[in-house]
């Protein structure tokens, strides 16, 4: 029984081809649809939160805002700008997506120079968090934000 050599190289040059084609086409993915550096998105700022559970809160101050376009998108995102003290000056930023432009200037300009609990991390106090809900209750307390019951 005779047995037919097979040439390897021939089989090891598709594979190398497909795995490269695999690699560039799925990075080429990862950073059209993935995106994790985006910081607006919503599973960062949950995932800031929960890390942030046993942190100390204390009291800051919502210095000012801005409203900007979201690149490749038709929303818009907007900054808030928060001090507080934490064993010295220290600032933070909040950040929410809007759908319309008129409500995130309004939301910007109901929340400056409100107070504010922050939670900041004992060993870093440079790194802190407002949450989602603290904000949600300065939108709810604000007249202009008040949704009708």
């Amino acid at each position: 029984m005779a047995y037919e050599s097979v040439d390897y190289s021939e089989i090891g040059q598709g594979l190398i081809g497909f795995l490269l084609l695999l690699l560039i086409f799925g990075f080429r993915w990862a950073l059209t649809f993935w995106r994790p550096w985006q910081p607006w998105k919503p599973w960062r700022q949950r995932f800031r939160e929960y890390r942030a559970e046993s942190w100390p809160t204390v009291e800051g101050l919502i210095v000012g805002g801005n409203v900007q376009r979201i690149p490749k998108s038709s929303r818009y995102l907007a900054t808030l700008s928060y001090s507080y003290f934490a064993g010295g000056y220290e600032a933070g930023t909040y950040l929410r997506v809007f759908k319309r432009e008129p409500e995130a200037d309004d939301f910007v300009r109901q929340l400056r120079d409100r107070r504010v609990l922050v939670k900041y991390n004992e060993r870093n106090p440079r790194k802190s968090v407002v949450e989602n809900r603290t904000i949600d209750q300065l939108v709810a307390l604000s007249p202009r934000f008040a949704k009708p019951s």
